[in-house]
């Protein structure tokens, strides 16, 4: 963008909404890796490998756009620009790095949260939606067979790192598939390892009450104990939503307005155990 003035006196200011900068990465380091529905991935993904590598571990990064939409090209930008960021981490902990380029759906498919690994996106039917969570493994280990080929040799588990969204679809994520990670780091939504609470069952994601009827394989608790994971989330970080009028709401006021009402509405409605045993 180039900006003249001539003979000027006053005061502008500019601003830029939404605008997505892509820097750029040596060509040598990175590359795209396209779609292999034979190998069990329905999407691109990006691969960079550091000009120094010093662990067999693979550093996985899930993308996180923010936003639905359509056109894979703005995804695709989305995912190089999280690559460009995260390449510093992969040179410092000496790992390749992994970013998938899933879409998140706008139109009939919009409630469809495939960047959170939601309970919905799991059970999609839909032609290159199904088991987002299997195509990431896909993913993976198609990289360990291409970086095998460059004498790097890689570990089938692997780092797993993801912040908001991604961070959710992270720590869904080893809920999931925690014989696969060496560990994880994720500021997110976090699941519970439990089927209930309470006396209250807890279906995927907030527990694994429904964990075998979803993936075919029992919970496996002492796995998912015994993996490293990090959860954090900063203290003044309440999170927030923006309404159709763009109105921001910090997360316990936009739930107690707009979502507690109606939760405590059809909780009101619905049976009691005694009427469901009758």
């Amino acid at each position: 963008i180039e900006l003249v003035f001539t003979r000027y006196a006053g005061s502008l200011r500019f601003g830029l909404n939404e605008a997505l900068f892509i820097p750029s990465l040596a060509k040598d380091r990175y590359q795209t890796i396209a779609a292999n529905p034979s190998a069990g991935f329905h999407w691109d993904y990006l691969l960079y490998t550091p000009e120094k590598i010093t662990t067999t571990y693979l550093l996985v990064v899930p993308n996180n756009t923010g936003y639905e939409e359509n056109d894979m090209a703005f995804h695709q930008a989305a995912a190089k620009a999280l690559i460009q960021n995260m390449s510093g981490l992969a040179n410092d902990l000496g790992t390749p790095l992994l970013v998938p380029i899933f879409p998140r759906p706008a139109g009939e498919l919009e409630g469809y949260y495939t960047h959170n690994l939601d309970r919905n996106v799991l059970l999609m039917t839909q032609a290159g939606y199904q088991r987002l969570d299997l195509q990431l493994l896909a993913m993976v280990d198609d990289a360990r067979l291409r970086l095998a080929r460059q004498d790097i040799p890689i570990d089938p588990r692997f780092l797993l790192w993801g912040f908001s969204a991604s961070g959710t679809f992270s720590d869904r994520f080893s809920l999931l598939h925690p014989d696969r990670l060496i560990a994880v780091a994720s500021a997110g939504s976090h699941s519970l390892p439990f089927a209930t609470y309470a006396g209250e069952n807890l279906p995927y994601p907030i527990g694994t009450y429904d964990y075998e009827t979803i993936t075919g394989a029992p919970f496996d608790r002492d796995t998912f104990a015994a993996l490293p994971r990090f959860l954090y989330q900063g203290d003044q970080d309440h999170g927030g939503y923006f309404t159709s009028n763009g109105t921001r709401y910090l997360a316990d006021d936009y739930f107690n307005q707009f979502i507690r009402p109606d939760l405590e509405a059809r909780l009101a409605s619905a049976p009691t155990r005694s009427e469901e045993r009758r």
